[in-house]
């Protein structure tokens, strides 16, 4: 998390601020440019720790008595959801890049080099001393692939007239009747102002033909097309990014809720042209990682041990055990070359700066 906060030096061992960085965001805090001494180093500790550091201090009194923990209890460096979500999914391997798709859709995986950019975000990994987890996010997941099931941008809205509301199975038959590279329509879904590509939220979702630059009405577009270009954009955007964050999936592990779409699990293999896997406890993946970082943690703490050695030592193997969830339909591989150039022309064409440009 220090690393995520922009202020820690991400290649440094052991961790340690980075000078520059505290001084600049301390500038800017103080709003003094010869502000001095650095602020923040006033509440900032004197270094970052390793994610499974086991911490000095104890659990607090109140925490024992209202919950009922030991007063011994040990307290380990805590992470987010998402590099959590790698300790959840087991021992991860070189090519492996985990989707997870919720409320936010995020793309990451472990690398033994960074390679920050403006894209995206490269982490220090909470599982080992020098290793990195470049990570990608979207603000546009499952509320925005949720407005298309219900209706946004369609002519009439999904269930109007009917007994029942618009369901998942209904948009999953839907994206199902739409060709595999969706006839060269290609879509930006910004139902809330997207963090890659940099975008304000627009009225309607954006729409491109194959052989034009000019927007398209969306209310005269099917609604399998609409339905599959809003999961397409998402398979799509993860390639690129991943692309330049150095990842090149091999495999793809997808947690999340939306990870239950059997649809979208099969658009990611064929756009990423890699199989997928789920694990049996998918959704649950960033609570189960928690856990297995405390245990980490704790047993690191006299010397350093392996994260995999914990995964196969943990007392039921099949709890980290992959099932094969989909494989890329190499009939859709030629396809999907083509689609993918004409989504990144898109991307520099409409979003040329990632200034974030109104869309509506």
């Amino acid at each position: 998390d220090g690393s995520g906060m922009n202020l820690m030096d991400i290649h440094s061992v052991p961790p340690a601020w980075d000078p520059e960085c505290v001084a600049a965001a301390s500038r800017l805090i103080a709003g003094d440019e010869a502000a001095s001494p650095p602020l923040l180093a006033r509440f900032l500790s004197p270094a970052p720790v390793d994610s499974f550091s086991v911490l000095p201090s104890r659990i607090a009194p109140y925490f024992a008595a209202r919950y009922g923990f030991s007063p011994a209890c040990k307290i380990v460096a805590f992470s987010g959801d998402n590099p959590c979500s790698i300790a959840g999914m087991g021992s991860l391997r070189d090519g492996d890049v985990l989707v997870s798709l919720g409320t936010s859709d995020t793309a990451f995986g472990i690398a033994g080099e960074a390679t920050p950019g403006l894209v995206a975000h490269v982490y220090r990994s909470p599982l080992a001393p020098k290793q990195y987890l470049p990570l990608v996010c979207y603000s546009n997941g499952s509320l925005t692939r949720q407005a298309i099931r219900d209706g946004w941008g369609a002519a009439v809205a999904a269930g109007a007239g009917e007994e029942s509301s618009p369901n998942w199975a209904e948009f999953e038959a839907e994206c199902a009747k739409a060709p595999p590279g969706n006839s060269g329509v290609v879509g930006f879904f910004f139902k809330v102002p997207e963090i890659v590509p940099r975008g304000d939220s627009s009225e309607l979702p954006l729409l491109f033909s194959q052989d034009s630059d000019t927007r398209l009405d969306t209310t005269t577009v099917d609604r399998p097309t609409l339905c599959r270009a809003v999961l397409e954009s998402r398979a799509l955007a993860i390639r690129r990014h991943c692309a330049m964050l150095g990842l090149h999936p091999a495999r793809v592990l997808a947690t999340g809720g939306a990870s239950a779409s059997k649809v979208l699990l099969q658009t990611l293999a064929d756009v990423l042209q890699a199989p997928v896997y789920t694990a049996a406890e998918a959704p649950n993946s960033a609570s189960r990682g928690a856990a297995m970082r405390a245990y980490h943690g704790v047993e690191c703490e006299s010397e350093f041990v392996p994260f995999s050695s914990l995964v196969e030592r943990a007392s039921d193997a099949n709890e980290f055990s992959l099932t094969l969830a989909c494989e890329p339909r190499q009939e859709t591989r030629e396809t999907y070359e083509r689609v993918m150039d004409r989504y990144c022309a898109l991307e520099d064409k409409v979003f040329p700066t990632g200034s974030g440009a109104s869309h509506a």
